[in-house]
């Protein structure tokens, strides 16, 4: 009787996301005594088979995230970036056009481009604990800026991760490009190091971290976006939105920089290189909240 009551509230417009919060943690509540008849094998229907109350438990994670995700403002997941690095170029938006299927938001007339190195922490969606297999991954992604509708954000054209479970996470439920590669990293006081490896495509970095950035005009039109944008194989047209608290920069100085990666996956030989880069950036941490992704029609 509950069940069907909070489905019908569900059918009221102004009241949906109360109503989809309350089903969220109905199903939440529930898990203890789906548990207690697992243990004590207490049939359903008259079946008492283990693997049947096993899947009933099991099945009340997906409802409670497809519950939770008809509410507009309940978040999808959780993440905590560390010691992320931004190297940001200059390019000719001639070079990008074809590539990205959105309007380039251009920076005094040219197109930016930026790799982001970063450690992912305390990843966990509502209602979980961080499972430790999934709680942490190293990340590199390559990124570029749009408009759609009037919106600045960003458009990703590979994320490279060393998690398995990650890169499925990412590919499956948020339909993200991303890639599983080697990743291995070390920053200490300020020493700053990062190494990509797959295949014949690599990336190797090292810096040091300095001083607190002053002179961040540039770098926050690169960093203070709160969308990203995507375009699924179907065509279809997804807006992801991010919460957090405007980021905290400081200065980065490159010291070794070999780039095997992104020219060739951009496929241009040469694509550029370290005296091409406009800024580098690095944060120490960020928590960040991500909402549950909506399909837009874009203009």
């Amino acid at each position: 009787v509950i069940e069907i009551l909070l489905t019908f509230g569900l059918l009221i417009p102004r009241l949906r996301a109360k109503f989809a919060s309350m089903i969220a943690w109905y199903f939440f509540l529930l898990i203890p005594f789906h548990i207690y008849m697992l243990v004590y094998r207490i049939p359903i229907a008259g079946n008492d088979s283990i693997y049947l109350l096993a899947a009933r438990l099991v099945l009340q994670w997906p409802l409670i995230y497809l519950a939770n995700s008809l509410n507009p403002k309940s978040w999808s997941i959780k993440q905590t970036w560390n010691d992320v690095v931004f190297i940001n170029y200059f390019i000719d938006p001639k070079d990008l056009k074809a590539l990205v299927p959105f309007e380039l938001d251009l920076f005094e007339g040219k197109a930016v481009l930026s790799i982001v190195p970063f450690k992912m922490t305390g990843i966990r969606f509502p209602f979980f604990f961080g499972i430790p297999v999934l709680n942490s991954l190293w990340e590199l992604n390559l990124r570029t800026y749009v408009i759609v509708n009037g919106k600045p954000g960003i458009y990703f054209f590979t994320l490279e991760a060393n998690s398995s479970p990650g890169v499925w996470i990412g590919r499956t439920i948020f339909e993200l490009p991303y890639i599983k590669s080697k990743l291995k990293a070390s920053v200490s006081d300020t020493k700053y190091f990062f190494k990509h490896d797959r295949g014949e495509f690599h990336f190797q970095l090292e810096g040091n971290i300095l001083e607190k950035k002053v002179n961040m005009s540039f770098d926050r039109w690169c960093v203070e976006r709160y969308s990203f944008f995507l375009k699924n194989k179907k065509g279809q047209i997804y807006e992801g939105v991010a919460k957090h608290e405007p980021w905290t920069l400081s200065n980065f100085k490159i010291t070794n920089m070999k780039d095997q990666l992104f020219f060739s996956f951009l496929g241009k030989k040469n694509f550029f290189n370290e005296q091409d880069i406009v800024s580098t950036a690095y944060s120490k941490k960020l928590e960040v909240h991500f909402h549950h992704r909506k399909k837009i029609l874009a203009k």
